[in-house]
């Protein structure tokens, strides 16, 4: 016996009332989750800055080697004499009537943009030079007073030889700069040397040393602590001699170092 089964039928109906569950943010959780975002920015900006800065610092390293190269195939051409900070039409001090010594290299380098350190604030800005001038970024540490490698004037005769550098690999012959000078005097203070070496690389300056190698170097770290400074040996001497307060050397290398904190 068969027995009929029935079925009944249910009505489905939508409540027109809101769910209790939420589905959104509350303000303190909005609140919660800035003030995470904020706290991140503030750590990795600072890092993503300093890795930015790290990459300019490694290419200036680059232009600074290629300088190096040309320096030294100038001076096997020039009777194995380092060059002059600049040449004149003259033969005077004059500087409307100069050829700065990066122009002098060109040849070597056939590239403008060699002598451009990309973290330099006045790299677009050329150096004091009337004839053949070029960017402002690096400056050749002259024979002034006894500094040095790169000659003043070709008049003055005081371009060093490369068997006077009796220590190539601790004689700086380029540093970074900010002034439109072609050369740098580590001990003269006057005409913009006083505040103009470049230490922006988070605190470092890059050199230049006569054996053709780079070094990343804290300004202080330049001059023996006789003299003032953090090193073991005057870099900035072809014989690396003190030189006592000659010139304020200590005082010029503090002024970079605050000036980039």
């Amino acid at each position: 016996m068969m027995f009929p089964i029935h079925f009944k039928e249910r009505k489905l109906t939508i409540s027109s009332r809101p769910s209790k569950m939420s589905v959104g943010f509350t303000l303190i959780e909005l609140l919660v989750v800035i003030a995470i975002i904020a706290i991140l920015a503030a750590i990795l900006f600072p890092v993503f800055a300093k890795v930015r800065e790290k990459a300019r610092q490694t290419s200036c390293v680059s232009n600074m080697k290629q300088i190096g190269l040309a320096v030294m195939q100038y001076t096997q051409d020039n009777d194995e004499f380092f060059g002059y900070r600049k040449i004149t039409t003259d033969g005077s001090d004059n500087d409307a009537l100069a050829t700065s010594w990066k122009m002098i290299l060109q040849p070597y380098i056939k590239s403008s943009g060699v002598f451009k350190c990309p973290s330099n604030p006045q790299k677009d800005n050329l150096d004091n030079a009337g004839v053949s001038a070029g960017p402002i970024s690096y400056g050749a540490n002259t024979a002034d007073g006894g500094y040095g490698v790169f000659g003043t004037l070709p008049a003055n005769g005081d371009a060093a030889s490369l068997a006077s550098v009796t220590t190539p690999a601790s004689t700086i012959i380029v540093c970074e700069v900010t002034i439109p000078n072609t050369d740098w005097k580590i001990n003269n203070t006057c005409c913009g040397f006083g505040t103009g070496l470049y230490a922006g690389h988070t605190s470092f300056s890059n050199f230049l040393f006569s054996d053709g190698h780079v070094k990343s170097m804290k300004p202080l770290s330049t001059i023996t602590t006789a003299m003032g400074g953090s090193g073991t040996l005057n870099l900035w001497d072809r014989n690396n001699t003190d030189a006592g307060s000659v010139g304020s050397p200590a005082a010029i290398l503090t002024a970079a170092t605050n000036q980039y904190k």
